[in-house]
């Protein structure tokens, strides 16, 4: 089976070790490896919900803290290392990002909100400009029809 080479979820194959690979190699088709080479960020993590069994929660933070250094167009060293720590002291977040946007709106607003509210932590590892970025890219977003 062929892995793509491009587009979002590609970025982060070089992230994710041999036996990982070979656990999602069983669980995910080629049609879908293709697929997951050009979808959005909401749509790789839903397609790619079954086989999320097959990644280590060191690998989930590695691309946690890459998928936001993408997103913003790159962040220092120091952020992603930061980020990176941020997701393994706290997993849920990185479940909550996971869970794609079904999950979201299935989550109880209580639980939305106590996540959101640990989530801001992830902030405090970027530099001022990266925070600019974020608001930016927000902004852009909401903007979306």
């Amino acid at each position: 089976m062929h892995l793509p080479e491009q587009g979002f979820p590609a970025r982060f194959l070089g992230l994710i070790p041999d036996s990982e690979a070979a656990c999602l190699m069983e669980e995910i088709s080629q049609d879908q490896l293709v697929a997951l080479s050009v979808a959005t960020v909401f749509e790789a993590v839903t397609m790619g919900r079954d086989a999320a069994h097959c990644i280590s929660d060191e690998t989930n933070s590695k691309i946690f803290s890459s998928g936001i250094d993408w997103a913003l167009g790159g962040v220092t060293e120091e952020t992603q290392s930061c980020l990176e720590g941020f997701a393994m002291g706290n997993p849920e977040i990185v479940t909550l990002f996971q869970s794609g946007s079904e999950g979201l709106m299935a989550m109880p607003a209580d639980q939305f909100v106590e996540l959101s509210e640990t989530s801001q932590g992830m902030y405090n590892c970027m530099t001022e400009d990266e925070l600019l970025r974020v608001q930016l890219t927000a902004t852009e977003a909401l903007a979306m029809p």
